[in-house]
């Protein structure tokens, strides 16, 4: 490769700006400019407790708020599926709002998940009952570049999940380098959507982070801003996380929106 290319390459894998058509650039990024982490519209959650019996066979306690015939994922605890089954979101397919088939495939929380449109059925047997965890479980998970954000820049969550009208809280929670930089529980209401900016605030190891659904012109009754201290020069993880207090309830995520703008 060319001495230029080489230099250019260089500049990106420490993050350093550099020019190309006039524009600056970071990691080969112009400033400014939105980059995607994460986009998805295939449905991802925590269902409530159930019953699974051979090769998959789902009944869920709580009936979910439609038919999710066109499939999505579901978490389940360890053991749930079959004897030794690995906890994970698996990929089902509901007949009703409480019967349905699991498959044969899992979603890790890397990145983003994958539509199955012939999926791989179980040859297994059931283990019957299972009690759904009410432990914070991670569901979508990315990578922030280290450096990427500069000093100015900013990572924008845009999220809607779904839930049932009842007492016990559905949370979903936005994590960066492990720290929460939001955290939204609601309880008597069936969906929320968060469109939520973590800024670094003039530094790349302090940030200021935008109320949770506050929308143009709207005024909030708590805290404007969560402050944190999360070091940006370096990579960090970024994860999308749900939680249910009661083992009866259940939270899906349904679209999931998450840019990270450089300045």
């Amino acid at each position: 490769m060319g001495f230029y290319k080489w230099f250019r390459k260089a500049l990106a894998v420490f993050g350093v700006p550099h020019t190309a058509g006039g524009k600056l650039l970071v990691n080969g990024v112009p400033v400014g400019a939105p980059q995607t982490l994460l986009g998805s519209a295939v449905v991802i959650g925590v269902p409530s407790s159930g019953v699974i019996g051979n090769n998959g066979a789902l009944t869920l306690t709580t009936a979910l708020n439609i038919i999710y015939s066109d499939g999505l994922y579901l978490y389940f605890p360890a053991g749930a599926v079959f004897a030794g089954s690995t906890a994970g979101a698996y990929w089902a397919v509901m007949s009703s709002t409480t019967v349905g088939t699991i498959f044969d495939h899992i979603h890790t929380g890397d990145g983003e998940p994958v539509y199955r449109a012939s999926p791989t059925p179980f040859v297994t047997t059931g283990p019957g009952a299972y009690a759904q965890t009410t432990a914070e479980v991670t569901l979508l998970s990315a990578s922030v570049p280290g450096g990427a954000l500069g000093v100015n820049g900013a990572v924008q969550c845009d999220t809607l999940f779904e839930y049932p009208n009842s007492a016990g809280a559905k949370t979903r929670r936005i994590r960066i380098g492990g720290t929460v930089v939001n955290n939204n529980g609601p309880t008597t209401a069936v969906a929320s959507r968060g469109l939520v900016c973590t800024f670094n605030a003039g530094r790349v190891d302090r940030q200021v982070t935008s109320p949770n659904n506050l929308s143009v012109n709207a005024s909030s009754t708590t805290a404007t801003t969560v402050v944190t201290a999360i070091d940006t020069s370096v990579a960090q993880p970024l994860a999308v996380t749900l939680q249910i207090a009661v083992a009866l309830d259940w939270v899906l995520l349904r679209l999931s929106d998450i840019r990270i703008i450089r300045r």
